[in-house]
């Protein structure tokens, strides 16, 4: 029975060409589109392959990555496909249309995604999970069948026009390769190819295998399967055969779009850090292939990559290689990390003077001292006033300082370094941040007292000093501890605060020592900073020959909200056929790029342009899915089909319900 989902997508494959899509009728499908999250009534059941399990452990919340995808068929018209309109800037009818998401492994393990690869009526992902290479398969009308194939790092796949499966791999350092007959069944011996790391495969029009791969040197090394298990190397750019590279990405250019073959293969590398290289495999038929320099593309110094660079190529009808090179660049400079900075609580050391001795420890001279303290913030802080002094005299001020800052509210453990100086104003101002005051060098003396002290001359009648404090990070607790303040040429009341203390009226939980005032910093009230993320494209439509100047594609910018999100991974573009254009997929995620150990939210956007790449969506795009289908995302990667260039295939990683591990997902994207 067909299903209505199956239905929306099958009605996308030209009827007179074969098409890989065909896989998807007999496919385990995720359900993504029932609006309703606790509708009991599901689409029919359906057997999974090797791995598939059906139920969850009546302890275990249900994961819908895991369990809605074991099923197809339609329970209601709410179960279809997604349609997401894309706004072309010159109105070309163009529509990107996704298809169910396919969960590629029901393994509640997390999976790491690495590879994907389309052949003739097939389909192959692969992907990494606790020290193991797997990869699913399917072939026309079957099921995804999840394959545990070694252990090892790294897993790369490619189709051979015959449909066979070509697997390259890195295990402890050194790269293998063997071919599965129908993607299923390996019954090869392996063969090593060479020392290095990072595969990845195509495979030419005679049917011989390449694989490209980074040595322990950091160089871009490829090798040509030469029969017989053997392996000869092909030459980089003269006059060397190899060359530097980072962050490599490849791809395998069709000869004809109705059919598999391979004319040539194009790839893009970083190289020294700041610069796009793409090359293009000069004579492929040749005895003697070599690879060719084609473009050249340098970023700004004062900005980094982020994500890897992509690419897509496309024959057009006359005979001619489109090719486009994408990469999204970031600040070199990263922005501060956002410290939030907290009005301090002052107090009096000893709480009990003139009549009584507490916290000695933090007292220099004499019974009392000065502290002011925040508990799981930072502060900038402290104390100022204002003295008389004589025009032209040498003011000299020095005193005591000691601190105290943990990670633990018991013990001194991970100190910030609390930067407590003193300042002088000779124009008697008020602010510590003005241009006119002079600091002493800064101190952080978390194990006993150190002395602070500075002198200039005087310009006027007053003089202004500062007591200050800044930690560098947030603690459970920071107190800076001052006492003991003497100077020359000037008189200081209160100097080394044995006069009484008094509460503050703002705050009647702050001590304050008479003469004194205080100044603070707050700026809960201030957004953190977002780092602006722009992706840029160049494009030959002469087979690399001649380029468009780099544009700007996309951006994290919103028209009425300004720098927001972060695009992550880069940017994967597919060049529409008939000279519509180009549409870009990206990851567009919430805030920027989180620790390795978050989680945050993250949602596929597609971005369309036209040919020359100068009219394009407004940033950052349009989300292709619904937000409720959706986890956070990671990791996408993009392949075309060869038999339907409106087509491409987009794969994922999301996060399970436990919000620590990753799935492996998909979906087929028509634009037409």
């Amino acid at each position: 029975m067909t299903s209505i989902i199956l239905k929306s997508i099958l009605r996308m494959i030209k009827p007179f060409k074969p098409n890989v899509l065909s896989f998807l009728v007999c496919a385990v499908l995720l359900q993504i589109g029932c609006d309703a999250p606790t509708a009991t009534a599901l689409c029919a059941p359906q057997m999974g392959g090797v791995g598939v399990h059906a139920t969850t452990p009546a302890d275990r919340d249900p994961d819908r990555d895991t369990v809605a995808a074991l099923y197809n068929g339609a329970a209601a018209a709410a179960c279809g496909a997604t349609m997401t309109p894309l706004p072309t800037p010159d109105g070309t009818p163009i529509v990107a249309e996704a298809g169910d998401i396919i969960n590629l492994d029901h393994n509640d393990a997390n999976q790491t995604l690495q590879t994907v690869a389309v052949g003739d009526d097939s389909l192959a992902v692969g992907w990494a999970q606790a020290g193991e290479l797997w990869y699913a398969t399917a072939h026309g009308g079957s099921s995804l069948k999840p394959t545990r194939f070694t252990t090892g790092q790294q897993i790369a796949l490619a189709y051979s026009n015959v449909d066979r499966l070509h697997i390259a791999w890195e295990q402890a350092g050194r790269i293998y390769y063997v071919a599965a007959d129908d993607g299923d069944t390996v019954i090869d011996m392996p063969s090593e190819v060479g020392i290095g790391r990072k595969p990845h495969l195509f495979i030419d029009d005679n049917g011989w295998t390449h694989i490209v791969y980074t040595d322990n040197f950091g160089r871009i090394q490829h090798q040509r399967d030469a029969g017989n298990r053997n392996w000869e190397g092909v030459a980089g750019p003269p006059p060397l055969g190899f060359w530097e590279g980072e962050n490599l990405t490849l791809i395998a250019i069709p000869d004809d779009l109705t059919t598999i073959p391979v004319d040539g293969a194009v790839f893009a590398s970083l190289q020294n850090g700041n610069t796009v290289i793409t090359y293009r495999l000069d004579k492929p038929r040749s005895v003697f292939p070599q690879w060719q320099q084609v473009g050249s593309w340098t970023i700004s110094l004062t900005d980094q990559f982020s994500g890897r660079v992509q690419l897509d190529a496309a024959r057009t009808e006359t005979g001619e290689i489109t090719v486009t090179t994408t990469w999204v660049t970031k600040p070199l400079a990263l922005p501060t990390p956002f410290l939030e900075l907290r009005q301090p609580r002052y107090l009096a050391v000893n709480p009990y003077a003139p009549n009584g001795v507490a916290n000695g420890e933090y007292i220099h001279d004499g019974l009392n001292a000065v502290g002011w303290e925040t508990t799981e913030y930072a502060h900038d802080a402290g104390l100022m006033q204002t003295f008389p002094t004589t025009v032209g005299a040498v003011v000299q001020v020095s005193g005591w300082a000691k601190a105290w800052s943990s990670i633990d509210y018991n013990s001194q453990t991970n100190p910030a370094n609390m930067q407590m100086q003193i300042g002088l104003d000779p124009t008697a101002g008020r602010n510590p941040n003005a241009a006119t005051v002079v600091w002493s060098t800064s101190h952080s003396p978390t194990t006993d007292w150190e002395e602070i002290s500075l002198q200039i001359p005087a310009t006027g009648s007053q003089m202004t000093i500062f007591l200050r404090s800044r930690p560098n990070a947030a603690r459970a607790r920071s107190t800076a501890y001052f006492d003991d303040i003497r100077l020359t040429s000037g008189t200081l009341a209160n100097h080394s605060f044995e006069d009484p203390f008094s509460s503050m009226p703002s705050d009647p939980d702050s001590q304050l020592p008479i003469q004194w005032e205080p100044f603070w910093e707050e700026n809960t009230n201030n957004a953190p900073p977002r780092q602006p993320y722009n992706g840029y494209a160049v494009i030959s439509t002469d087979n690399g020959n001649s380029w468009s100047a780099p544009q700007k594609i996309t951006s994290n910018s919103l028209p009425a909200q300004g720098i927001t999100g972060a695009l992550e991974d880069g940017v994967h573009p597919h060049i529409l056929p008939l000279g519509q254009g180009v549409s870009l997929l990206s990851i567009y995620g919430h805030g920027d790029p989180a620790n390795a150990d978050e989680r945050r939210f993250g949602r596929i956007y597609t971005t369309t342009c036209n040919l020359s790449l100068t009219e394009c969506t407004d940033p950052p795009g349009n989300p292709l899915l619904p937000r409720t289908a959706l986890r956070p995302v990671s990791q996408l990667m993009t392949t075309r089909d060869p038999f339907d260039d409106t087509r491409t295939l987009a794969v994922w990683q999301m996060v399970q319900t436990d919000h620590e591990r990753y799935d492996v997902l998909g979906t087929w994207i028509g634009m037409e």
